[in-house]
């Protein structure tokens, strides 16, 4: 797998939505612990679009992480500004998301409209709450932000998984 940008990773995306969307049964807080466990498999890899597409990919069959109750101190997305590590960086919005998503499972499960936008317990705003809405809106978000630039690290990542919380 060769991609280069993120118009490619998109098309990418959209090839992995339309042979997974049919039998991935698991929930968008079991995929990102699934995604977190790849990440750790592959920290020390320079990010690409080619490894970001095969960390979304993989996901799919990889097994996820055990949660940690000490995760719940991720009650906020963390700041590119303050983070120098990218790597860090991204797993922090990754226990961010998975915390998340994970205190507010039951309530937005009764909200009929969450998909117009909901705001978790922790402040925080969320329009995707399936996998397949929430790497489609990642993906065509960095679109939309980075075009055809080549340039892809783990910043990249990071801004790829929160705009799939944010992106609609």
């Amino acid at each position: 797998m060769n991609i280069v940008n993120s118009i490619e990773l998109g098309t990418f995306v959209q090839r992995i939505l339309q042979t997974k969307g049919s039998v991935y049964e698991h929930s968008l807080e079991y995929y990102l612990r699934s995604l977190y466990n790849n990440v750790l498999l592959h920290e020390n890899k320079a990010m690409t679009y080619s490894l970001l597409g095969e960390l979304v990919e993989e996901s799919f069959q990889t097994a996820p992480v055990e949660y940690l109750e000490q995760w719940s101190k991720y009650n906020r997305p963390p700041s590119v500004e303050v983070t120098a590590d990218g790597v860090a960086y991204a797993k922090e919005v990754l226990l961010f998301q998975i915390f998340d998503l994970r205190d507010m499972e039951r309530q937005e499960q009764e909200n009929q409209y969450r998909f117009l936008g909901t705001t978790s317990r922790t402040n925080h705003t969320w329009y995707n709450f399936d996998v397949f809405s929430y790497l489609e809106c990642g993906a065509s978000g960095l679109e939309d932000h980075l075009g055809d630039a080549p340039q892809c690290d783990w910043f990249t990542f990071g801004k790829f998984l929160e705009l799939g919380r944010l992106y609609e």
